[in-house]
């Protein structure tokens, strides 16, 4: 997708700059007519520019980087709380900040809103740090009057996301230890151990039994072009990133998610509880729902959520309930949907999203423990097989040559 620079005026006529992802200038313009942005010029941005807002994209949504602003976030809410001036609580947050970059950032933003400009505006040129749902809801509540609100509210929903982030690492890192520990066993007896005892196994002159012919091929393989196998996995590596980071590598992906068993389940609570949630906060905020959608498809990384997203958009734009599309979606479950129709009904929307959220936030909690207790039996299985078919090979024709001797 292209991605163009643009400076644009706000609505207190203050400058701002950056990059965005849309499908064409025109796209890029509605984008930022969205953001309430007047644009005074916009074109495709640089190679290098490029390169800077891909770095943006993913900085936007790793968990050290959500930890990061959700300290900032909570400082400059209880500052403001106890009636600090914008400009001194941005001083007293920079003097806590340990990151250059983001003490940089601050520091333009502080030097911003001094010269007149709104909170929102001061953000806009630091996207990448902040993030769009970030600058939609300050800019709602610096309108609203209710930033201290808002920041508390977004402290908040910032710690429970990075909480998230950091349960499903914490399920990765038990099979990523296993499977290296698996590859790096097999690697080792293949090329430093079989090789040994080929001579030996060889020497009883009997016909070797099969698996014990597959395993001294393979192992003879390896150790005779295991540069050009090294080069082949590391390529294969590459290729498969490059291509897992297009939009049809990402479709693939996301539709195969929902056919493996746990894995699905909990990728759609995990898509479910992000999409309450944020809708909620964002709502609660005073963002219009229109507003809503165009945020929540920034933040979500999901390709098949962000189609719901796109029909929900449209739906909002016909005067239809969001209800009736997401009992479509492949992501959002029947029984949410329901319960949005029944919010909308009874026109207490945002605390049936509040309970939803937090439903939904117990319930991936319970399937990552689901998960984590499958998922060690199975690795654990997987490499006795492995290492019992290795240690079956070689014990096999001593075997037979000992059922020789005794006859």
């Amino acid at each position: 997708m292209p991605v163009y620079r643009y400076e644009a005026l706000g609505a207190g006529g203050q400058r701002s700059t950056g990059v965005l992802d849309a499908e064409s200038q025109r796209d890029a313009r509605r984008k930022l007519r969205e953001r309430e942005l007047h644009v005074t010029a916009i074109q495709e941005a640089t190679l290098l520019q490029r390169r800077g807002a891909h770095l943006a994209r993913h900085r936007r949504f790793s968990r050290r980087r959500l930890l990061v602003v959700e300290a900032i976030t909570r400082q400059l809410a209880l500052l403001l709380e106890n009636e600090i001036k914008l400009t001194e609580a941005l001083n007293i947050t920079i003097e806590e900040v340990t990151d250059k970059r983001v003490v940089l950032a601050l520091r333009d933003i502080r030097d911003r809103v001094a010269n007149g400009a709104s909170v929102a505006d001061a953000m806009e040129p630091h996207q990448w740090l902040f993030g769009h749902m970030y600058l939609s809801m300050v800019r709602v509540g610096e309108t609203a009057g209710t930033l201290p609100e808002v920041l508390r509210n977004l402290a908040d929903f910032l710690r429970e996301q990075s909480m998230r982030q950091g349960q499903l690492g914490a399920v990765m890192i038990y099979p990523i230890i296993m499977t290296a520990v698996m590859t790096g066993i097999v690697v080792f007896l293949m090329t430093n151990v079989l090789p040994k005892l080929k001579e030996v196994i060889e020497s009883f002159g009997n016909e070797l039994p099969l698996p014990t012919r597959i395993l001294m091929g393979t192992s003879e393989f390896m150790t005779a072009h295991w540069i050009l196998l090294t080069g082949a996995v590391v390529g294969l590596g590459v290729l498969l990133t490059l291509f897992l980071k297009t939009d049809r590598g990402r479709r693939m992906t996301d539709r195969l998610m929902l056919r493996i068993p746990v894995v699905s389940e909990l990728v759609r609570k995990t898509q479910t509880s992000h999409f309450t949630g944020t809708l909620q906060i964002l709502l609660s905020s005073g963002v219009k729902m229109a507003d809503c959608m165009a945020v929540l498809k920034e933040t979500t990384g999901n390709s098949l959520m962000k189609d719901t997203i796109s029909d929900l958009q449209e739906s909002i734009l016909r005067g239809s309930d969001v209800s009736a599309v997401l009992r479509r979606s492949r992501i959002i479950p029947r029984a949410v949907a329901h319960m949005v129709a029944v919010g909308e009904q009874s026109g207490e929307l945002e605390t049936v999203l509040k309970r939803l959220s937090s439903n939904m936030v117990a319930e991936v909690d319970i399937t990552i423990t689901k998960l984590n207790a499958l998922m060690q039996p199975v690795i654990i299985l997987a490499m006795a097989a492995v290492v019992g078919f290795i240690v079956a090979s070689v014990m096999l024709p001593i075997m037979q040559m000992s059922n020789f001797e005794s006859l």
